[in-house]
């Protein structure tokens, strides 16, 4: 079993920059980072943000703090109708940054079957690039079709009866 790594996700720098952020925790002593590019929940999202610019100064930030990075926070709302298509340049951000994990949250109950339907698009474009999409509950009612267990188990099984593989 691999052993447990704690490291920082970066919303709580919202305002500041990467710099202070990436600096701020490794001075803490960890040794990971989750970088957060959370629509709606942090700043305002630039499209450059998944470019291959600020991609190269993320990836200097690792190699100047020495800090590792596992997992993107890249919250959208996975049921709107350009979901997949912003999905898909998450990605190409997360690998160029060297992340596998890819963590959202889901989106408004009421928009399931579109949420489903994006979901079955989205899992075979996150596994041909080597990344999991980890769907969170995030308690944020904009985002309560992933309430509790049995929504997560629910929509898992909706998702995983499509042609996609999962």
């Amino acid at each position: 079993m691999e052993k447990m790594k704690l490291g920082v996700n970066s919303a709580m720098f919202d305002g500041h920059t990467p710099e202070v952020a990436f600096q701020t925790v490794r001075e803490a002593g960890f040794a990971y980072i989750e970088l957060v590019y959370n629509q709606g929940y942090v700043g305002q999202l630039d499209p450059a943000l998944f470019g291959q610019e600020n991609a190269a100064r993320i990836n200097d930030l690792k190699q100047q703090t020495g800090l590792k990075m596992h997992a993107l926070g890249c919250t959208i709302n996975l049921a709107a109708p350009d979901a997949v298509e912003q999905f898909r340049q998450r990605v190409a951000f997360a690998r160029l940054i060297g992340a596998r994990y890819l963590n959202a949250c889901t989106a408004r109950r009421d928009n399931r079957a579109a949420l489903i339907e994006n979901l079955r698009q989205m899992a075979p474009i996150a596994e041909d690039a080597g990344c999991i999409l980890c769907i969170e509950n995030g308690g944020d009612p904009d985002y309560d079709a992933f309430a509790v267990a049995e929504d997560g188990f629910a929509l898992l099984e909706a998702v995983r009866l499509s042609s996609c593989g999962i």
